[in-house]
């Protein structure tokens, strides 16, 4: 059975300045781009486990979408994939805060 998944507001505003930031140079490599890592976010809800767990957060893992990575949570009841943070790889610090 599939996962719901949920964006979380602070998620949400990442991929608005992702978004923003590289639509400065291209609009439409913003918006392929914005697409391609909201594919990659609503496939987590058929495969949820296929994320990479924090050494130091074990509920939180991540998956990476050149040069950003993903960061969310799997919640068993109800089934659901929250989205926690967008985050590009070479931003620090390494790790973002989370919502809680």
């Amino acid at each position: 059975m599939a996962h719901q998944v949920l964006i979380t507001d602070l998620a949400k505003a990442d991929l608005q300045e992702i978004t923003e930031y590289i639509a400065q140079d291209n609009p439409a490599a913003a918006a392929r781009f914005a697409q391609k890592l909201l594919e990659d976010t609503l496939s987590l809800a058929h495969s949820p486990y296929r994320g990479r767990a924090l050494q130091r957060k074990r509920d939180v893992r991540r998956i990476l979408r050149r040069p950003y990575l993903v960061y969310y949570r799997i919640e068993m009841n109800p089934d659901l994939v929250r989205m926690l943070r967008f985050w590009h790889g070479f931003r620090h610090p390494k790790t973002p805060q989370f919502e809680d």
